[in-house]
């Protein structure tokens, strides 16, 4: 009994000191206009304005490295459009995408594809004002795009005639948030899975020429099922690629590919470009491009070059 009752001497005691080193700690000068600093206060007029959703990205911006929350695109862009890609060149990254890698190894390119994508309002509602003086924040829905591309490649693949043959998995699930759009993670039915992770991102959204020019700096992690390269099936491999993308809304509208009603809509032209950054030994946060961490860092290497053209759908 008597170990008890010093016990609790002690914590008492100890409770006690702590208490008397908050207070003192909290009178210090420099702290005091801290806690005054943090403390809260009524909204200013703009913030208050904000969604909940804009609100969150805006926080998650000031994240070094992290630049805007996202690539806004004119209010114009919200709803679906019908895409078509031609991959016009493309080289082995096998380490950056190994799925990718093989699928673009394994059909005579130029490639196209066509395959639908939408945008979305930062609370992911595509039925927005599309006025051009609209505020709502537009974005890309990475999670339905991710899928359509990936499901419209492995179509082709499936059709193609060429003599190397390549089986590519399904999409189990993509999880993605416009609340948090910096992470997507793709898992598929053969168990593997990929995450990718934008760490670094510059946007410029011209409203005069109608240009949206990006830059965005992604972390990929690939864990394979049978394993990639001389890594075993479930151990993780991290690498780097930079995807520069810039699109140009069209002026005049125009007819859509083998639509015979006649009805003019419109057109957005566009250029991808990804480059790989080889393996990473260490924080993407602290690396530049062609810097992979390591000693033996390599080059940025040009994994694959699209254009691209998106005709809005009703």
């Amino acid at each position: 009994m008597k170990i008890n009752h010093d016990n609790e001497a002690l914590v008492s005691a100890s409770t006690s000191a702590s208490e008397k080193n908050r207070r003192k700690i909290l009178s210090m000068p420099f702290l005091l206009g801290m806690v005054s600093s943090s403390l809260a206060r009524p909204p200013s007029p703009a913030n208050a304005a904000q969604t909940a959703g804009e609100a969150v990205r805006r926080s998650a911006a000031n994240i070094p490295g992290y630049g805007q929350p996202d690539v806004f695109y004119p209010a114009s862009f919200a709803g679906k459009w019908r895409a078509t890609r031609v991959i016009v060149s493309s080289l082995s990254a096998e380490i950056s995408d190994p799925i990718m890698s093989k699928v673009l190894a394994s059909v005579p390119l130029p490639l196209t594809l066509f395959y639908d994508v939408r945008f979305i309002t930062v609370d992911g509602d595509d039925n927005v004002n599309t006025n051009a003086n609209s505020n709502e924040k537009v974005i890309a829905d990475r999670q339905f795009n991710e899928a359509s591309y990936f499901n419209a490649l492995k179509e082709a693949v499936e059709q193609s005639q060429s003599q190397q043959k390549v089986s590519m998995p399904s999409i189990q699930t993509i999880v993605w948030s416009p609340f948090n759009p910096n992470v997507c993670t793709i898992n598929y039915n053969d168990s593997s899975m990929k995450e990718i992770k934008v760490t670094k991102r510059a946007a410029e959204l011209d409203m005069a020429t109608g240009s949206i020019s990006s830059s965005e700096y992604r972390r990929i992690t690939n864990v394979s099922s049978t394993g990639t390269g001389n890594l075993p099936g479930g151990i993780p491999n991290i690498s780097a690629s930079r995807v520069l993308t810039k699109w140009k809304v069209n002026d005049t509208m125009s007819n859509s590919a083998g639509d015979e009603s006649g009805k003019q809509k419109q057109s957005v032209e566009g250029l991808e470009v990804v480059y790989s950054d080889g393996a990473m030994g260490g924080d993407p946060m602290s690396m530049g491009i062609g810097s992979g961490g390591g000693g033996g860092a390599k080059q940025p290497q040009m994994i694959s070059k699209s254009r691209l053209r998106l005709q809005k759908l009703d």
